[in-house]
């Protein structure tokens, strides 16, 4: 892979909390390229690094040796939204459009298909307090999207939602991060979700954190859930998390 076609570039990361174990050494020898455009998803079990990854990534954290290359604005998304309270729902996304990393030229259009997409139409005068968990984090992701970041942080995004509304805030989600090439590091739990927006899927093993083994999914994105690329990657996803963990166990 040519230098310039990593969006974001992960070299030799070594981290640890104050008076911790450390959670990523360089001994694990921790490389990772991501290239322009690519839907990246890190599975493994809890407490493993993956949200301390996404630090690293983002330039939240700074590592004790190694380094983090971005190419492009970066934007992440929690699990909890970073919502501005005193804001309403229709200021807070077009303050999103205002000050937007890469401004799309269709962005009133995508603002309009959002808002319909996510069901925010009878919330839009509404402020943060007075929204559900669900429907803040369907704001959050809005204005995520209208910000147009090149490189976007994932951190299970939709674990707020009820299972119709993840469907198809994630399918509306990924259609527009697909066609804008955006290049997306997703953490999440849910192997279901992983199988139908992922190109690549890390499986992650601990102490310290470390890839153990990287599969790659075909297929376009979003994958459709009742056709057979989603099937196909599904049960090769399942498969293989379940081959990685039976070696895990007897490792």
């Amino acid at each position: 892979m040519a230098e310039t076609d990593a969006a974001l570039e992960l070299r030799d990361l070594s981290f640890a909390y104050p008076g911790r174990e450390a959670i990523l050494s360089k001994s694990s020898s921790l490389n990772l390229k991501i290239p322009r455009g690519e839907i990246l998803a890190l599975v493994g079990p809890s407490a493993v690094g993956k949200s301390t990854l996404l630090h690293l990534m983002a330039g939240h954290l700074q590592p004790q040796s190694g380094e983090v290359r971005r190419q492009g604005p970066t934007l992440v998304i929690y699990q909890k939204d970073a919502l501005l309270p005193w804001l309403s729902v229709e200021e807070n996304l077009q303050f999103a459009m205002t000050y937007a990393l890469g401004a799309s030229q269709s962005a009133e259009h995508e603002r309009e298909a959002l808002i319909q997409a996510f069901q925010l139409g009878s919330h839009m005068s509404l402020f943060p307090r007075e929204l559900s968990g669900g429907l803040r984090q369907r704001v959050e992701v809005a204005r995520a999207l209208l910000a147009g970041a090149e490189i976007l942080l994932m951190d299970e995004p939709f674990s707020a939602l009820d299972a119709l509304t993840r469907v198809r805030v994630r399918q509306e989600t990924f259609q527009i991060l697909r066609r804008r090439r955006t290049t997306v590091v997703l953490v999440t739990h849910d192997l279901l979700e992983a199988a139908q927006v992922a190109d690549r899927v890390l499986i992650l093993a601990p102490n310290p954190c470390q890839v153990k083994n990287e599969l790659r999914l075909q297929g376009e994105i979003p994958r459709q859930m009742t056709g057979a690329d989603f099937q196909q990657s599904f049960q090769k996803l399942n498969q293989f998390a379940l081959e990685s963990e039976q070696a895990e166990v007897a490792r």
